[in-house]
């Protein structure tokens, strides 16, 4: 990510941080340029699987919506790029459900003893590029399992991460908690489920701290805010709960008998203990503001 890009996702953070939402499920022509960017990667630069599995995809989606003349300008072309860049964002999570498809169908096309056979379309590098590009431009899908899911974290975005950071900002004995938070969701809007884990548990800690917990780990400040009253005798087996999730996502994860060492967190992973995380600040700090 080069810095133009750095600094406008860091402005993007700035700017959520003071309570506004970007979600949205339009497609911004960056985006749709970057979607077509991840079907030429996924080609592996091959130009001729790339027009292969974009003529396969428009086909798929003409057929799926009855068109004989695709929705874009008068005298455009029909083809994939062109659907990407001018038709209505109402068919582009179809169009990226259709990449999918026509990929594996490209795939399955190939003579396996042919030299000159296409190679593979990368299906799950495509994915992943669109992902990242969805999360990026804080578009409000997921394409899970081929098909283009819209979920729910704006309404977590604006129940949990909003207000959290809300609390957080504008006071010092916060300032640590609140960029480690930052931190959080930065590393999981770039993809990178370890960093994010990691950054939610020290937001945690800090939090705990500048509540006047004692520890140097996060086991040890959730026991002292026990100990503190910060938490009830009834809310035990919730930090309990908490600190074996962190546990559980940062312990090493083996691919079964071969010994190779997987990514510790997967997103799914990330996203739930960020969240958890946050709507647990968030009640840590409305709390300690109530007492004043």
């Amino acid at each position: 990510m080069f810095f133009h890009r750095r600094t406008k996702l860091r402005e993007l953070a700035n700017a959520e941080s003071q309570g506004k939402s970007f979600w949205t499920t339009a497609f911004d022509q960056e985006a749709r340029a970057k979607i077509g960017f991840a079907i030429a990667e996924a080609s592996r630069g091959d130009p001729d699987v790339a027009t292969a599995v974009g003529d396969r995809a428009a086909y798929l989606l003409r057929m799926d919506e009855g068109w004989y003349v695709p929705p874009v300008q008068e005298g455009g072309d029909s083809d994939l790029l062109e659907l990407l860049a001018k038709t209505q964002d109402q068919f582009i999570p179809s169009m990226i459900e259709a990449v999918c498809v026509a990929g594996s169908d490209t795939n399955k096309a190939r003579d396996p003893f042919s030299r000159s056979a296409f190679p593979a379309f990368s299906v799950g590098q495509f994915v992943a590029d669109v992902n990242t590009v969805l999360r990026q431009h804080r578009i409000s899908y997921e394409l899970i399992n081929g098909e283009m899911v819209p979920f729910q974290s704006p309404e977590l975005h604006v129940e949990v991460v909003e207000p959290t950071l809300r609390l957080l900002g504008g006071a010092d004995a916060w300032d640590k908690a609140e960029a480690a938070y930052q931190d959080a969701l930065r590393e999981l809007a770039a993809g990178h489920p370890d960093a994010a884990v990691t950054a939610a548990a020290r937001a945690l800690q800090e939090t705990l701290l500048a509540l006047g917990c004692e520890g140097d780990a996060l086991g040890p400040l959730l026991a002292s805010a026990r100990r503190r009253r910060i938490f009830g005798v009834h809310n035990a087996v919730m930090t309990h709960a908490l600190a074996r999730i962190i546990d559980w996502v940062n312990a090493d994860r083996t691919v079964s008998g071969d010994g190779q060492v997987e990514s510790r967190a997967s997103r799914d992973d990330a996203w739930f203990t960020v969240h958890v995380i946050g709507a647990l600040i968030l009640r840590l700090t409305q709390g300690a503001r109530k007492k004043k």
